[in-house]
């Protein structure tokens, strides 16, 4: 049987844990892919997986590849938003390979999207996902699903008791990449969309910060409902006295029109589920009990 290719690149920060790389080699030949590499662990520079111009190089000519039917990230950390104006994004639109990854990959997701691209997906990693000893079986089958446009429904708990449902496109990503975006041809202008945000190790006051500014930005008014992933690390300093996530987010709660539900499993945890960038969903809420929801179509 002949394997299937998906190429794996390192757009972001070095990664030096190889045994995660080969981890996630095993899993993915079991399942009828070879992960292929476009980048170099000797190459890492400084902070980063290479220099700008080397990682730069490697998403290019993985697109080239006509073998290659998914474009993977190796981790995600910081970096990406340094190449997003020498990307090639009519290559990236009209490449019929899907991309896939989370965290820093947001500003590619969101790159892509603006110019017209449909292939992109939010989801794991090869090392921090895949790579790891114990792979979550949720995100494995959410994966795999949304790759095979298999109609996918997950379910969650909010915390906010709504009933009704909502309708329209998916996108987002991690909230400080998305809001470092604001203003930058890279945002994508989605009208009526179900927004999904996440982030890791930020204090409970740059999460509101952050969330203020793309409501005074219009960005949450133009949505059907904000989507709140996993905020993970977010603890009260010491300077908050009783200010924590929850104050946060019940203060933009106050002036956001439309509903910001929270508990989605999506972002810097073990279980995270694959969104496909700009398909339609449905997002339905009854009480406490959520699913988003898309189908083949």
């Amino acid at each position: 049987m002949s394997l299937r290719t998906a190429a794996v690149i390192a757009p972001s920060s070095r990664e030096e844990d190889r045994a995660a790389f080969e981890r996630a080699e095993d899993r993915f030949a079991a399942a009828g892919w070879r992960l292929k590499p476009f980048f170099d662990f000797a190459e890492a520079d400084t902070r980063f997986a290479a220099s700008d111009g080397q990682r730069l190089g490697w998403l290019h000519r993985a697109v080239r590849d006509p073998a290659v039917e998914l474009v993977l990230i190796l981790r995600g950390g910081y970096g990406l938003t340094r190449l997003l104006p020498a990307i090639d994004w009519e290559m990236m639109r009209q490449s019929p390979a899907r991309f896939v990854g989370y965290s820093d990959f947001t500003a590619f997701l969101m790159g892509n999207l603006a110019f017209g691209g449909q292939n992109g997906f939010a989801g794991p990693t090869v090392a921090r996902d895949f790579g790891l000893e114990q792979l979550d079986a949720a995100t494995e089958r959410w994966f795999w699903q949304a790759l095979a446009d298999s109609a996918v429904a997950i379910p969650f708990q909010t915390d906010r008791a709504v009933t009704g449902s909502f309708e329209g496109p998916i996108w987002g990503g991690n909230l400080c990449l998305l809001t470092s975006l604001v203003g930058t041809p890279f945002l994508p202008r989605i009208e009526g969309g179900l927004l999904v945000l996440e982030d890791v190790d930020e204090a409970p006051y740059r999460v509101e910060r952050m969330l203020l500014q793309l409501l005074q930005a219009g960005v949450l008014s133009r949505q059907q409902a904000v989507v709140l992933g996993d905020i993970t690390g977010a603890e009260p300093g010491p300077g908050d006295h009783g200010y924590t996530l929850h104050t946060a987010i019940a203060h933009i709660r106050e002036f956001c029109p439309v509903p910001v539900l929270t508990g989605l499993p999506f972002g810097h945890t073990s279980r995270k589920a694959t969104l496909p960038m700009g398909r339609r969903a449905l997002l339905t809420v009854a009480g406490h009990d959520a699913t988003l929801a898309w189908s083949t179509d």
